[in-house]
């Protein structure tokens, strides 16, 4: 078996092919890229059996990557810190879709998936795969990869208390640890945080709804969080707010 893993991020592909090198049986041969366009001229000439490939990348993102890729008979098995890319997985026929930080079961299991595809009726397959997306959409909700200057945070979502803008940055104020900024403007992170307990109040503040403490109606309306601050509510988002917080 050959395995090609493609992921913008370095670390991300080492930590694959690490861990197929340390506990997959039997063996399993793999190749890294970084560039997608590296990895297209590559596999137009090479067959792998196993295509692990990141759905957000600078030049293409991973449904592209397959669009160009024609004609392609192995397996595909997304790798992504986004869960809202699931049911488009489906449709493109993935084997399987892993959230990040990658379990090492669900590695596995999805590799044996991948070597019983040829035969596994296609039906069982694809409901195998929507159980799979249930559960680490569970787990989702509670850890999240923060990409940060420094490397990449996994913090636990109830951690969170609020996010604030700082223009193309942003402050994350968490529970029991001082405000840790990231290279992630705040519609990245409403995107990355993409839970019904985030709400976006303002344009630049995007809060826990589980940290509120007290609701102010008075000079226009403003939430005091569990951290003691004051976010204001704006007024375009007021009355979704509310809705919200009566649900």
């Amino acid at each position: 078996m050959k395995a090609l893993i493609l992921d913008d991020e370095l670390y991300c592909t080492e930590a694959i092919a690490l861990m197929i090198a340390k506990y997959c049986q039997p063996p399993m041969e793999t190749i890294t890229f970084t560039d997608s366009h590296e990895a297209l001229a590559y596999l137009q000439t090479t067959a792998v059996d196993i295509l692990f490939l990141d759905i957000e990348m600078p030049s293409m993102s991973g449904f592209e990557f397959l669009q160009k890729l024609q004609h392609f008979k192995g397996s595909v098995i997304f790798t992504t810190a986004y869960d809202h890319y699931a049911l488009k997985a489906i449709k493109a026929d993935a084997v399987d879709y892993l959230l990040k930080p990658i379990d090492k079961s669900e590695l596995l299991q999805a590799i044996d998936k991948a070597m019983r595809l040829k035969q596994a009726p296609e039906p069982d397959v694809i409901r195998e795969m929507i159980q799979l997306i249930d559960r680490q959409i569970t787990q989702k909700d509670r850890k999240v990869a923060i990409p940060a200057f420094d490397g990449t945070y996994i913090l636990d979502i109830h951690d969170i208390i609020r996010c604030e803008s700082d223009g193309s940055y942003s402050f994350i104020h968490l529970t029991g640890a001082k405000p840790m900024m990231v290279s992630k403007n705040l519609r990245e992170l409403e995107t990355l945080l993409s839970s019904p307990v985030f709400f976006r109040v303002h344009k630049s503040h995007l809060i826990n709804l589980n940290h509120i403490r007290f609701i102010s109606r008075q000079d226009g309306g403003d939430v005091q969080m569990s951290d003691g601050s004051s976010v204001p509510v704006s007024r375009n988002t007021k009355q979704e707010f509310f809705q919200r917080i009566k649900a």
